[in-house]
């Protein structure tokens, strides 16, 4: 990244109030570089390094969702498909859709357990879909569409 590029990240955090950041970018050739800006933890102070971890919660929601509707348009997610046809290993006790994730319907009680039932098999998610549209903070909507989308866009999604 150039100095001045660097400088003008480092002033944004500054005057936004943020203690850090750290911004991935990824070429089309598939090289990814890292660059960091402030403070991880402030007391003691501990700067961002690349492998900070941020804990985003809802704040990615919008992009995963608009990054689901781009493959929808492209033919490469189904909306009204089983998640599990891109993420065979997600443990579910009933059938859930791209869609009921992506309206916080799906029953899946919330994004944690959801994320952690990928990774552990011995955490099935047990809850029965809602029949509202209502949106719970958790709610169980974004990390399975998150995950299907790497799943379907082998080796970029950048191109249609």
């Amino acid at each position: 990244m150039q100095t001045a590029t660097r400088d003008a990240i480092d002033t944004l955090v500054r005057a936004a109030g943020v203690p850090g950041c750290a911004i991935a970018t990824t070429r089309a050739s598939g090289q990814a570089t890292v660059s960091t800006h402030g403070q991880a933890a402030l007391d003691p102070p501990r700067p961002v390094a690349p492998t900070t971890v941020f804990h985003l919660f809802s704040g990615t929601k919008l992009y995963t969702a608009a990054a689901v509707m781009l493959l929808v348009e492209r033919g490469k997610i189904g909306l009204d498909e089983p998640i599990t046809a891109y993420l065979p290993d997600l443990l579910l006790r009933h059938p859930v859709t791209v869609r009921q994730l992506a309206c916080h319907d799906s029953g899946v009680p919330d994004t944690l357990r959801a994320l952690l039932s990928v990774h552990a098999a011995e955490t099935p998610v047990q809850r029965r879909p809602r029949h509202s549209r209502t949106t719970a903070s958790t709610g169980g909507a974004l990390p399975a569409p998150a995950r299907a989308t790497e799943t379907s866009t082998s080796p970029s999604w950048a191109s249609p």
